[in-house]
């Protein structure tokens, strides 16, 4: 196991600075990803899915989606949804994080909890926050349920495909930085992203 070390904060980059995706993130692995024959041998073992005896435990998890919580509009209150679903309730606006209330997505097996809060229980979303493009984090089916003028806050220079809203918006950052995005409520509502630093920024 390898020491970790404190690096130092860097300096926030200039707002509306453009950056790049490097052509390969190779140098970060700290093991070999595994190719496609290993992929399929792993599938074939069934070593994708949940053993029988991890199955048999689900009946004693305590789930229990219920009703969001209800909050005025001095209150910001968030609600865990599944893995990195939010429900954000700030300044009397519903933000979603990352939505996935698909029953699967592909190349997994199916859910075995139900979403924590159901989805005729949402109230009007106003916007959408998407960080990375990768199944469990983008689900199309989703967002298809979405009005389509909804807001989509995207990373930049990721053009929206058939399966997003109607009103995309992208903060000018790229290269992986965190963001940090406060809503203005109002009349009509607006929000200003930043890039944040933090002891994984790059």
């Amino acid at each position: 196991m390898t020491e970790q070390t404190e690096r130092p904060l860097a300096e926030p980059r200039p707002l509306g600075e453009v950056r790049t995706w490097p052509r390969s993130f190779t140098d970060r692995l700290t093991a070999p990803l595994p190719g496609v024959r290993a992929v399929a041998r792993l599938a074939r073992e069934g070593r994708l899915r949940p053993g029988a005896e991890s199955l048999r435990e689900l009946a004693g998890l305590p789930v229990e989606p219920g009703p969001l919580p209800v909050v005025d509009a001095a209150t910001t209150a968030l609600t865990w949804a599944g893995h990195a679903s939010w429900v954000v309730a700030t300044g009397g606006l519903t933000v979603l994080t990352d939505p996935v209330w698909s029953r699967r997505i592909l190349g997994t097996p199916p859910r075995v909890t139900p979403v924590g809060v159901p989805w005729e229980n949402l109230p009007r979303v106003d916007a959408v926050v998407i960080s990375h493009n990768h199944y469990d984090h983008l689900d199309a089916p989703t967002l298809k349920r979405l009005p389509r003028d909804t807001h989509l806050l995207l990373p930049a220079a990721w053009p929206p495909g058939p399966a997003a809203g109607a009103s995309p918006v992208s903060p000018s950052w790229t290269g992986g930085r965190p963001w940090s995005c406060r809503a203005r409520p109002g009349r009509s509502a607006s929000t200003s992203c930043r890039p944040t630093t933090g002891a994984n920024a790059p």
